[in-house]
């Protein structure tokens, strides 16, 4: 592979238009869980970079595995990618990090974000705070 092995982590499929065009594919996000932005609808979320194969190929390397926070993080924001997807708005790092903190300051869980109700809520949250 030309980028490296994606292991451990999360792979979640949107609206390509949706996928914000940008220079920058490969981003850390503040979160410290790294992002690969495809622009054919395609998002990677992992806790660490993706590892270039150094070792022989068809060997079995050993890859580090994800804590159970980093996958509690992985949740929120893949959750988050879904949310934006479904309300059809812009996804890049920036409004993927607005409802990934405006949830956690409500207090909710990583899964009571893809509740209806919660759901517009939250994006309504969201709106206001970008637009103060």
């Amino acid at each position: 592979m030309k980028y490296g092995r994606l292991s451990e982590g999360q792979l979640v499929r949107v609206k390509s238009a949706l996928i914000k065009r940008q220079k920058k594919r490969f981003q850390i996000l503040p979160c410290e869980i790294h992002a690969i932005f495809g622009n054919n609808g395609y998002i990677w979320l992992s806790e660490e970079e993706p590892r270039k194969e150094l070792e022989e190929p068809g060997k079995n390397t050993k890859t580090p595995k994800t804590s159970l926070a980093g996958r509690r993080r992985i949740s929120r924001l893949r959750n988050s990618i879904l949310i934006l997807n479904e309300m059809s708005m812009t996804i890049h790092a920036q409004t993927i990090m607005d409802v990934y903190t405006t949830s956690e300051q409500a207090g909710l869980s990583e899964f009571e974000v893809l509740r209806q109700n919660v759901r517009e809520q939250l994006l309504e949250r969201v709106r206001n705070r970008r637009n103060h």
